[in-house]
């Protein structure tokens, strides 16, 4: 089995490539209107101890991924079942994140394109970066991921002029707390947890103590760009256009215009976007395949590469109609749904773990 081992500074800055791509095509914190940025906070917040049990599971079991950890903590029968659970999550999360981009460029760009099309394009250079050595995906990250923060920060000094702090006002007044209390829920699992796809294809860090480096310092960084980026279109669109546009930073940047050079850089916010969204189809698509060459126990997951992405091809297009309902699918089902995978698998499979590991050292002891 491939052992995939990168260094702290590679890790944090996938970690943040996985956070900030998909997310920049969406605003965060929408339930809760104009407290959306202490939902980002408070997401930021519970975070980092849900990303805790992740990283303490790969400090117990160093030079293990989450599949073998599994096993090892459930044994040979009931780790399979989790593994082929956990593998399902990860291929079921690749074909919301395709559907997520390919509804998108539907929207904003090529909107009489069959979605059929722009599935095959994207899952072709999909397959052929995953297809690669792992390395390849990293060092796409270290040239990317600098230009996309650049391009970020550039979008927003360029939307100050449009900015107004009335779009956000008051700040401090809280009449309900439901939907703030939604609002963390959401935001705390996508995209912050679910990094938990990062434990299934890196299973080797420099150190021990190389998990809680890499994801915690990529959350909080990756979390302070995606607070200040949602301040920023917020303050140009408002809270009640935000709420109700599917994809609100593309309409903040197309408010950008200075002079006649400065105009149409939704365009360029839009391949930022998607370059960042690339990344983290690439990665959960890895991690669906490691999970599948668990389950087989094959020695290599290249050759399941291009099967897995045929699959996704038909599972992305015919399991939602339009934006609506995936949008609609998305706030009523995923957050519970996942909730099972981040929060309640993670807890107990890190209680077993915490009991092994005691046991363990009881017995080094007698």
């Amino acid at each position: 089995m491939n052992n995939i081992s990168i260094s702290d500074r590679e890790g944090i800055i996938l970690v943040m490539f996985f956070m900030i791509g998909e997310t920049t095509l969406l605003s965060k914190g929408v339930e809760a209107g104009n407290k959306f940025w202490l939902v980002i906070i408070l997401s930021m917040f519970i975070s980092f101890f849900v990303i805790f049990m992740y990283a303490r599971l790969q400090h117990i079991f160093q030079g293990n991924d989450l599949f073998d950890i599994l096993e090892i903590c459930y044994g040979k029968v009931i780790g399979k079942g989790m593994v082929v659970l956990y593998t399902w999550y990860a291929f079921h999360l690749t074909t919301l994140i395709i559907d997520n981009v390919v509804q998108f460029i539907n929207t904003v760009s090529f909107i009489d394109t069959p979605k059929i099309i722009i599935i095959l394009i994207l899952l072709i250079l999909c397959t052929w970066l995953t297809k690669e050595e792992f390395y390849v995906m990293v060092n796409w990250g270290k040239l990317f991921l600098p230009v996309i923060s650049i391009f970020l920060f550039i979008t927003v000094v360029l939307l100050i002029p449009s900015m107004d702090i009335n779009n956000i006002l008051p700040l401090l007044f809280i009449d309900e707390i439901e939907p703030i209390i939604e609002g963390t829920f959401n935001v705390s699992i996508f995209p912050f947890s679910e990094i938990l796809i990062f434990t299934m294809i890196i299973s080797n860090l420099e150190t021990k103590k190389s998990p809680y480096k890499v994801y915690f310092l990529g959350l909080l960084l990756s979390g302070i760009i995606i607070l200040v980026f949602n301040i920023a279109v917020n303050l140009v669109l408002g809270t009640d256009t935000v709420s109700s546009a599917y994809f609100a930073p593309y309409g903040a940047a197309s408010r950008i215009k200075m002079g006649e050079f400065f105009q149409r850089m939704e365009v360029v916010v839009s391949i930022i976007m998607i370059l960042g969204s690339f990344i983290k189809i690439c990665m959960v698509l890895l991690g669906t395949c490691k999970g599948v060459s668990k389950v087989f126990r094959c020695p290599d997951y290249h050759f399941i590469v291009t099967p897995i992405s045929l699959l996704l091809i038909n599972v992305t297009y015919f399991q939602f109609n339009s934006i609506i309902e995936y949008t609609e699918w998305l706030s009523e089902t995923y957050y519970k749904y996942a909730f099972l995978f981040i929060y309640v698998l993670p807890a107990m499979t890190l209680i077993i773990a915490e009991l092994k590991k005691k046991q363990l050292i009881n017995n080094s002891v007698s």
